[in-house]
């Protein structure tokens, strides 16, 4: 059973954070508040739910029911897909590029997740700014941190930026239990299929 959880949990480490040169999911994740949290969780509830899958599979298995769980295992990446753009839509959404200084003293550019929904002071002064712009547009998140000379509370308070956090943590870990588990239902379904040939 060690064997199993070390090998499955290997599968999974490289799936989700990559092996070597390969690639891995996290790697299309550049907010640094977010990346560690995000791998830790997804790759604990995927490895749990690999195992809940296989577990339920033991046994010996009909052809018609071994097809029917490809299928599934194809359906359920197929969702894995559409789940990724629904992922990016708020990830996007989300996060914001700012300058930063490292500790070195270089400036470079990070990645911060902003909040759900601004302060009360940021939400008078972007209705100030719609009311004086001649197209009546909102100024942009970056017009906004800019002007609040990057004070990041100022803009999203420490309460939004959480749940902000949450919701994308949510989204991602959902997403990587749907590839996990497509991936568990096709590799069973294979398995299972060597296991009916070496018996005949």
């Amino acid at each position: 059973m060690n064997t199993i959880i070390t090998d499955r949990l290997s599968t999974i480490a490289a799936l989700i954070v990559g092996s070597g040169s390969g690639y891995g999911l996290s790697q299309v994740i550049d907010a640094p508040e977010l990346k560690t949290w995000m791998i830790t969780i997804s790759v604990a509830v995927s490895l749990l739910l690999s195992l809940i899958i296989s577990l339920s599979l033991m046994g010996r298995m009909t052809v018609a029911k071994r097809d029917k769980l490809t299928k599934k295992g194809w359906y359920v990446l197929i969702g894995f897909l559409a789940f990724i753009a629904v992922f990016f839509i708020y990830y996007n959404k989300y996060t914001i590029k700012i300058p930063w200084v490292n500790q070195a003293g270089q400036i470079g550019d990070t990645v911060i997740v902003k909040g759900l929904k601004y302060t009360t002071r940021a939400s008078i002064y972007r209705d100030s700014v719609k009311s004086h712009d001649q197209f009546g547009n909102y100024p942009t998140d970056d017009v906004l941190l800019d002007d609040a000379t990057y004070d990041i509370r100022k803009v999203w308070s420490d309460d939004s930026r959480t749940n902000a956090r949450l919701v994308l943590l949510f989204l991602y870990t959902i997403m990587t239990c749907f590839l996990i588990a497509g991936v568990t239902l096709i590799v069973e379904g294979i398995i299972h299929s060597r296991k009916k040939s070496s018996r005949e």
